[in-house]
């Protein structure tokens, strides 16, 4: 058997205190879901699978408390993080991962518990040129196929296309897809 060197003896008192300390919070990820179906995109002519990922983050944050644990509560709030993956499509190993848009509620407060997002689906939809389009939700968005980073939101394509200023559908089964 061997015995713990000094230093560990020094950190993990240390680590428990910051543990004590920080005890009013801590975090909880759920396994990434697939969103609709993988897509095959070509970024300059080489192809790549991707595949559109929602992943609930739960925290739970102790309210008041005042010293005493009889008085304190918790609060659970949740939160979706939409990403994309890009994968080799022959050795199937990951190329590069892009948060798209997290839904929840940034500025929490009170003892209510938060769901924000869960009703909220996405769904890749095409490429077009060197764009990759989807819907997260009811919003559009168009992803560079190089990087899968965002070129178009909601907003900007309303400002590029002025004709289309709040006439954008709120609901999925309204948008369609034709390169």
């Amino acid at each position: 058997m061997r015995l713990m060197s000094r230093p560990h003896l020094i950190t993990l008192p240390a680590v428990a205190l910051l543990a004590i300390l920080a005890g009013c919070s801590s975090s909880h990820f759920e396994t990434p879901e697939l969103q609709g179906g993988a897509a095959l995109v070509r970024d300059a002519g080489t192809p790549r699978r991707w595949v559109l990922l929602k992943q609930e983050a739960s925290r739970s944050v102790s309210i008041g408390g005042g010293g005493t644990r009889s008085s304190s509560q918790t609060r659970n709030d949740s939160s979706f993080h939409f990403d994309v993956q890009a994968y080799d499509p022959v050795a199937a190993t990951p190329l590069w991962k892009q948060r798209l848009l997290t839904i929840g509620h940034p500025n929490a407060k009170g003892t209510s518990s938060l769901v924000i997002g869960s009703d909220v689906d996405a769904k890749l939809l095409g490429q077009d040129g060197e764009l990759v389009w989807l819907l997260i939700g009811e919003a559009p968005f168009a992803l560079n196929a190089a990087d899968g980073s965002v070129a178009v939101n909601a907003e900007t394509l309303q400002q590029i296309n002025s004709a289309l200023q709040g006439l954008l559908p709120i609901e999925v089964q309204y948008f369609g897809f034709d390169r």
